[in-house]
């Protein structure tokens, strides 16, 4: 439980932190405004995302999020293609995390014997960051908003796209509700698992050849 809390609260301040600071260098001085260009994980953490994070820890909640951090394309560089490039950040910096924790793994491992019984605490962390830090990234690739995919796709789209990405945008957060609640009425498939896994799976192969347990 303690990994789990710590991989959890660790991903989530990496990637909003992510967001706004390349959004930051972008040109866009509104994270900096909201105070969100910080590694302080109260920053980046609203009521109801930190509540769900809790029961998420306590294997009551399916996901947890952080407080969406603000951005304004007109202040950027490139535009919409910076918006884009700030939103890839989030997830971007989740995977760059759980490569490096992976290293580090197979660094530690090749040193000392981590099977040992001493060493369970730091094999279940280094487990938990990966793991954690992958299905965050996997997640938030899924291009349905509010999640960073859509806001992804919606930065390189051609412009004749957005009679089809309009519909989407007003109504993502349903959408996404409904999937999420759709397995519980469908004996157990998750038409959102099946979008999620594939993304999940690719993600987690490069990390587990990094850590070379593959």
């Amino acid at each position: 439980m303690v990994g789990a809390a710590i991989a959890l609260v660790l991903g989530l301040t990496i990637h909003e932190f992510a967001h706004a600071w390349t959004a930051n260098r972008l040109g866009d001085p509104t994270p900096r405004w909201a105070g969100r260009v910080t590694l302080n994980p109260i920053a980046h953490l609203d009521p109801i995302g930190a509540l769900m994070l809790l029961l998420m820890i306590l294997g009551r909640a399916p996901l947890a999020w952080g407080k969406p951090v603000p951005i304004n394309p007109a202040y950027m560089r490139w535009g919409r293609r910076g918006a884009a490039l700030a939103t890839l950040a989030g997830p971007l910096s989740n995977l760059l995390l759980a490569l490096a924790v992976a290293l580090l793994g197979r660094l530690v491992h090749a040193a000392i014997d981590l099977s040992q019984p001493r060493y369970s605490g730091a094999v279940v962390l280094i487990g938990s960051l990966m793991v954690y830090n992958v299905a965050l990234a996997a997640f938030n690739l899924i291009p349905i908003p509010p999640l960073d995919g859509f806001g992804i796709l919606e930065g390189i789209a051609p412009f004749s796209w957005e009679r089809f990405l309009a519909p989407v945008r007003q109504y993502g957060v349903w959408i996404l509700l409904i999937l999420i609640l759709s397995s519980n009425l469908l004996g157990g498939f998750s038409p959102l698992g099946s979008i999620w896994h594939p993304i999940f799976d690719a993600l987690w192969g490069l990390v587990a050849w990094v850590g070379g347990f593959r």
